[in-house]
């Protein structure tokens, strides 16, 4: 991409393959991302509980939906009013439901939930997120994005990893429902403070966050109900119909009034309380509402405790020792289910921590779930209430001493790892690679992923804290794969940092590995500085114990992380180390990919015939071992490097292999992607129609993959292709376009970049005002990111604009901070083309001995990279330049 005659950078399209432990880079452009396989790393800054989000779906067939609730008709009905859009307003709607805990606020959001979702209420769903904010680490709301976008149908490549703009990209998904009619309802469960509600209360009107609290919170607008015990008629009420669920034929709360009332009154009206002791009377036929009442206060533990919560103490006391006494199997499953991380726990989970088959451990559980002890979250899983743990995990049961506690953690930890190794080997296979049978295939795999998550990321962090250290370092290797499949970048470099801290009490080849994966889930998230910091360290360890292969794998990962960071030179030793490393044990396929990243590399610096020839020995390698997926992406990166050396042509008959090998594999977002490049191509080539074709059918594909950000780039550079046509008004509408789904996305570096093309269809046309502000909005976007190149290459776009339209001194100071900022950034290529640029302006402003100046500096840096072709061009405008007058 050539800047000396003050052309624009045209952006294009790029993505990311990952094969083997090195990634290649997918398509053009110089937006590289990267992953690699199997390592790990982080430090533990919390032993509470992890802070992944549980987000589920209420509708009128959730298990809460023939969940008992009685006692409430007031509360009801004033919440169902605030719920009704007969009644609505245009903001949104935030409702405050706060009591004591176990005085039953959760069952009646999710009940009013239900009954709003079976009325058809919120056409855009119903769904409730567990903040958990009274565990020793809550849930931050940043926490709640990717898991809720997901579920308003938001493709996991396009749900960002930074906070700030997956709020964005929330708004914006709530906004578009909201235009359309579908109203959504948020019940945001357990939440301790404001900042927990604040950011996930939408910007745009029509849609209703129900929070339930203990406390009260400060919330701007919030509609407030509070939730006190139940009064004697509701409490006997809700006690007798607990009673009649379990056993319909028991009539002894309905013929003693008085010991009903009693016993509702000994449960302080606490529906927690009371459903307990419905189920010890149902445990214990010959048990009288009178005799209960007189042994609740014999329970140990009340002191200190008012009103309901010592009614709850003693009702759990209660409990406790019967279930100990009487069933102690059950008493040994509850103790051990306090052990458990996350906010709920599988049947399979289950069975690890009790050491039992499925069959026995799904026995035990119901029996629990009768004793309202455990509350079914779903198909075959469970949880406790907040009380029922915090009570039971300081209750000693026979069998399950401090030692037994050890083992039954080591054996989840071990379910744990194991399972999701398994299920990461799904995700990693290649076509025709044997994989475990524990899985039928990726997508049952993902699924058991998807339902583990948040007790998978607690489990790192359990480990961590309780000093399973080896635990603690493979679960988080082996989750790595699926965190980085679905986004959830938060959650990796939580567990990174956990198995890192681990891994201080570990071999130096544990350090290695982790530290390689908090590299990678530091590059993911954009930090690239830290990224590179990770990898030497992970170098350093690897090159201590000798393991060539690790080493490998981290200088080519190292390599990317420099490129950028846009440390070029520095990145390409770093693959130059790689390749000769991979070559000497003769592992080909990381040699291909190497090759293929250096090319990218050596493109960005300007040297494209050392590009093309990386790209062509990556492909060879690949086509020599039948590998068609990684042959794709190696055609479509040898294609863009084409492009930038305008042999259209060739750059052809590349994407259109790249399509075919995509083809080949299934990979249909590849072909999507190719056809897209390929289209580029073909306008280049003055093949216009063709290339619509070509954009046609990649719009289809991503259209039907649901692919929004893919849809996005098809637009961008369909608008490339139609600016190259000469045809502006398309092209215009088309930047335009992918312009506003990159922006509903909240994707700042892909509106950046269509901001940057439309500026280059405007410039073209001599729209140079138009152009300039067009510059300028990248530049802005750019900013945000803190992103100097990306800031660079606007600021000498705004340069070029300014210039053509007569402000020369504004366009001076552009190019001279488009300058700077390259040397900052260590790309020399582009530095020239700006100080070529700013010379320009220099020339024409009269400012000679300026104008030498900086030409004299591009000529020399033109001779120390070898471009020997811009170095003579600079030359010649020294030679015709005049002296000063």
């Amino acid at each position: 991409m050539r800047l000396g005659s003050g052309d624009p950078d045209r952006a294009t399209v790029n993505s990311v393959r990952v094969a083997g432990v090195v990634s290649g880079v997918l398509a053009q452009g110089e937006r590289v991302s990267v992953t690699i396989g199997d390592v790990g790393g982080g430090t533990a800054e919390s032993a509470g509980r992890p802070v992944a989000a549980q987000v589920r779906v209420l509708g009128p067939q959730a298990a809460e939906a023939a969940e008992l609730f009685s006692g409430r008709s007031a509360e009801v009905g004033r919440l169902l009013g605030w719920l009704d859009p007969a009644g609505a307003s245009g903001s949104v709607v935030v409702s405050a439901v706060a009591g004591m805990g176990g005085v039953g606020k959760t069952a009646l959001a999710r009940h009013c939930a239900v009954s709003a979702a079976r009325a058809g209420w919120f056409p855009g769903g119903v769904f409730l997120a567990d903040m958990r904010g009274y565990d020793a680490a809550p849930v931050a709301a940043a926490a709640v994005f990717s898991p809720l976008l997901r579920h308003l149908g938001v493709p996991a490549d396009q749900i960002p990893a930074d906070p700030g703009e997956a709020r964005v990209v929330y708004d914006q998904t709530l906004g578009g429902l909201a235009a359309r009619g579908m109203r959504v309802l948020l019940v945001v469960d357990n939440a301790c403070d404001g900042d927990q509600v604040a950011p996930l209360v939408p910007a745009r009107g029509g849609h209703v966050v129900v929070v339930t609290t203990r406390d009260t919170l400060d919330l701007v607008g919030a509609r407030h109900l509070a939730v006190d015990v139940l009064a004697e008629g509701p409490a006997t009420a809700l006690l007798t119909d607990a009673l009649s669920v379990l056993d319909p034929d028991d009539r002894r709360l309905t013929a003693d009034a008085s010991g009903t009332r009693a016993l509702a009154a000994a449960c302080g009206g606490l529906p927690l309380a009371l459903r307990v002791a419905a189920g010890l009377l149902a445990d214990e036929p010959e048990l009288t509402a009178g005799d209960l009442v007189a042994q609740l206060p014999e329970a140990p533990g009340a002191e200190g405790f008012t009103r309901g919560e010592m009614a709850v103490t003693a009702a759990l006391d209660r409990s406790w020792q019967r279930l100990a006494r009487l069933r102690p199997a059950q008493a040994r499953m509850l103790r051990l289910l306090c052990l458990a991380p996350g906010p709920d726990v599988s049947t399979d989970a289950a069975a690890a921590l009790a050491d039992v088959s499925v069959g026995a451990v799904r026995a035990l559980l119901r029996g629990l779930r009768q004793a309202h002890l455990v509350v079914a979250a779903g198909r075959d899983r469970w949880s406790l209430h907040d009380l029922v743990r915090a009570h039971t995990a300081t209750r000693e049961v026979l069998g399950v001493d401090r030692a037994e506690q050890r083992a039954a953690l080591h054996r989840l930890l071990n379910h744990y790892t194991n399972t999701t190794d398994r299920a990461a080997q799904h995700l990693r296979a290649l076509p025709g690679q044997p994989v475990p049978d524990r899985f039928t295939g990726r997508q049952e795999a993902l699924r058991w992923l998807d339902e583990e998550r948040p007790a998978l990321v607690a489990a790192v962090a359990l480990a961590t804290a309780e000093g399973n250290h080896a635990h603690a370092a493979w679960l988080a290797i082996a989750l790595s794969r699926y965190l980085q499949w679905r986004r959830y970048t938060a959650d990796w470099l939580t567990t990174a940092e956990h198995a890192r801290a681990s891994a201080a009490h570990l071999p130096p080849h544990h350090q290695a590995a982790t530290a390689a994966l908090h590299g990678n889930a530091l590059h993911q998230l954009g930090r690239y500085g830290e990224a590179v910091s990770a990898h030497r360290q992970a170098l350093r360890r690897y090159r201590d114990v000798g393991d060539r292969y690790g080493e490998a794998t981290v200088l080519a990962n190292l390599g990317l992380s420099l490129s950028a960071e846009g440390r070029l030179d520095d990145a390409i030793d770093a693959h130059h180390q790689a390749l000769a490393l991979y070559r000497a044990m003769g592992n080909w396929h990381g040699e291909a990919m190497v090759w293929t990243n250096l090319g990218t590399t050596l493109q960005r610096i300007g040297r494209a015939e050392e590009a093309i020839l990386a790209h062509r020995r990556s492909g060879d390698l690949h086509r020599e071992r039948g590998d068609s997926l990684g042959e794709a992406i190696v055609w479509t990166n040898l294609g863009a490097a084409l492009q930038v050396i305008r042999r259209y042509d060739d750059a052809v008959a590349a994407h259109g292999r790249a399509a075919e090998r995509f083809g080949e594999v299934d990979d249909q977002h590849g072909e999507a992607m190719a056809l897209t490049n390929l289209g580029l191509a073909l306008a280049g080539a003055g093949r216009v129609d063709e290339a619509l074709a070509a954009y046609r059918r990649a719009l289809d594909l991503h259209r039907d993959l649901d692919d929004r950000h893919g849809h996005a780039m098809a637009l961008t550079n369909l608008g490339i292709a139609l600016h190259r046509a000469d045809r502006p008004d398309g092209a215009v509408a088309a930047h335009h376009a992918a312009r506003r789904r990159f922006r509903e996305l909240g994707d700042r570096q892909g509106e950046a970049m269509a901001w940057n093309n439309l500026g280059a269809t405007l410039r073209a046309d001599r729209r140079f005002d138009e152009a300039a502000v067009a510059y300028q909005h990248a530049l802005a976007r750019h900013r945000d990111l803190a992103n100097p190149e990306g800031q660079a290459k606007a600021l000498n776009n705004v340069g070029t604009a300014l210039r053509r339209d007569g402000r020369f001194d504004p366009a001076i100071t552009a190019f001279g901070q488009a300058a700077e900022l390259y040397r900052g950034t260590g790309d020399t290529n582009r530095e020239c083309k700006a100080l070529t640029n700013l010379g320009a302006a220099l020339h024409r402003t009269q400012r000679y001995s300026q104008a030498r100046d900086c030409w004299t500096r591009a000529y020399d840096g033109y001779r120390a990279i070898g471009d020997t072709t811009s170095a003579n061009r600079i030359a010649g405008l020294l030679k015709a330049l005049p002296a000063d007058t």
